[in-house]
């Protein structure tokens, strides 16, 4: 009986609202002309469905090259309601993070490659060569 009660307390205030929530993390690192990257997607996702996924490109390297892979994503990004933050804007790092749930319009979901499913997305990242966890 205290059982039940102390479950039905948990249950009333909210403590089990995100039971069943999972995250995934596939992560992709390369070096090239001498820019290292690294890709990470960050899928939540319950019962295989995607509540949404965070797109993080991370570069470093040197000014000039740095340069033309900002004014390429800045040209690139011309979506509307295309949830992006610079998170790292140096000399020699630079560091941009997009937030795609649900209710993103399916131009950006297919630009990120994403679907419903967290199976689909993930097999997908591992044939690129993505390591996922």
């Amino acid at each position: 009986m205290k059982i039940i009660l102390i479950c039905l307390i948990l249950l009333l205030t909210g403590c089990f609202e995100n039971s069943g929530n999972l995250k995934n993390e596939c992560v992709k690192s390369d070096t090239i002309n001498n820019i290292s990257y690294t890709t990470t997607y960050t899928i939540n996702f319950k019962q295989d469905i995607i509540s949404d996924v965070t797109v993080s490109y991370k570069y470093k390297g040197d000014k000039s090259s740095l340069n033309v892979i900002k004014e390429s994503i800045t040209s690139n990004d011309t979506e509307k309601n295309l949830d992006k933050n610079i998170i790292e804007n140096t000399d020699t790092s630079y560091e941009v993070l997009y937030k795609i749930n649900s209710s993103t319009n399916d131009i950006i979901k297919n630009k990120f490659g994403i679907s419903e499913k967290r199976s689909t997305l993930v097999s997908s990242l591992k044939e690129q060569g993505f390591t996922c966890k």
